[in-house]
């Protein structure tokens, strides 16, 4: 014989659950619209690729202002001088990376683009850190 208030109990729980997931579901769409992981074409790289793209999304990587943060830098601020060493400044900004900046990206291309765009778009910017020689 079953006890009633063991199934009803494991009824409740499974039916929390089921509204938490829901609710959690719904919560991620509000923040990031229609995107899906496992339709972004950051996917499509080679992981050595995606790993670049990954830390320059988030911003934890090897340039000098989340090294500062961590406390393993002095300075947050690009060898350029003109402002910290973040990943937008790197992709946009940075005088000194210009020229190999023209060489992948001969318009004018947002950093929106060149971390959340198409493969080819991804690719190129996994390229460029590359050419540029800094640890990411």
């Amino acid at each position: 014989m079953t006890c009633p208030t063991k199934v009803r109990t494991f009824i409740v729980f499974k039916e929390a659950k089921t509204l938490l997931q829901r609710k959690k579901k719904e919560n991620w769409k509000k923040r990031n619209g229609d995107y899906n992981p496992q339709e972004d074409p950051i996917n499509k790289l080679d992981r050595r690729s995606q790993t670049t793209i990954f830390r320059l999304r988030t911003g934890h990587c090897g340039l000098k202002k989340h090294l500062k943060r961590l406390g393993l830098a002095d300075d947050a601020h690009c060898e350029c001088g003109s402002e910290e060493q973040t990943p937008e400044h790197i992709l946009q900004n940075c005088p000194h990376l210009e020229t190999i900046r023209q060489k992948f990206w001969q318009e004018e291309t947002s950093v929106g683009a060149k971390l959340w765009g198409p493969a080819d778009e991804l690719r190129k910017t996994a390229d460029f850190l590359a050419a540029t020689g800094l640890r990411i």
